[in-house]
Parts: structure tokens; sequence; C-alpha cells
């Protein structure tokens, strides 16, 4: 079961509505979700909460609990093997980014993230052979 199934069915086992078929499926890549499991590997699930359903309008309490449900089967799916799978690969994103950084940050003194994550990869795909590579240099803050 996936984390979005888990989330549908608690939440219609709470007695709101679900629609059975996202809207949309797929990759934003103009925003930062899309950016932040690029770099990152953050996993990125998006759910979109209308309080005025067709059949009533959901008080603050009946939001507050759809959260709540969120939360928990979250938790759950998190700690569950396919789970715990989506760890072990952030986990290699992460290490793999780390030993980047290590190798290329260097060149990036200075450099705010939104710059200096894809200067990192260049770098990697492209890697200095001198002290100065284009505008990027050793301890420069370029």
């Amino acid at each position: 079961m996936t984390v979005v199934r888990a989330v549908d069915t608690a939440l219609t086992d709470e007695g709101y509505s679900v629609h059975s078929q996202p809207w949309f499926h797929g990759t934003i890549p103009n925003r930062l979700a899309h950016w932040l499991n690029d770099y990152y590997g953050t996993v990125v699930i998006a759910f979109e909460i209308n309080s005025q359903d067709a059949q009533q309008h959901l008080t603050l309490r009946q939001l507050r609990r759809i959260g709540y449900v969120m939360v928990i089967q979250s938790t759950d799916f998190l700690t569950s093997s396919v789970g715990l799978n989506w760890d072990r690969r952030i986990k290699g994103v992460l290490a793999r980014r780390s030993a980047l950084w290590r190798r290329y940050g260097k060149y990036l003194a200075g450099r705010g993230a939104l710059a200096s994550e894809p200067a990192v990869r260049y770098l990697a795909a492209h890697p200095p052979s001198a002290r100065t590579i284009g505008g990027l240099s050793a301890g420069a803050g370029g």
C-alpha cells in the first residue's frame, strides 16, 4: 500500500470524501518541492484539502482531524518496509551529495544554495583541472 492510499483509506474510514483518482500525477519542475527532491532526495506528496465539500462545509475541528489522520498514516507508512526503502534511497542521495560537497565545496564558498547545488553537479561532471575554472576558485568565495 502506498502512503497516498493509506491516507485516502483512513480519511474515507473517518467519513471524509476522498477522490479515488488524483487530479494530477507527475512532477512539476518549476516548484520548490521538485528542486528539493532532485537535490536532496526528499519525498514529495501533495494533497489538496478542500473544506467546502459538495455535501458539507468542514469545520475547523474536522480540518484539524484531517491533519491528524494524515500525520498518523504517513508515520505508519514511513516506518513500514516500503517506507524504510524510501529512507534508504533518500540517505543514498544525501550521501552522494555530501561526497560531491566534500570534493567541490571549496569552489563554492559564499554562494547561496540555489546557485551552489547546480554548480556542484556541474563541477562533478566537469572536474576542475586547475585552481580556477570559470570564475570558481578554491577558497576565493567566487
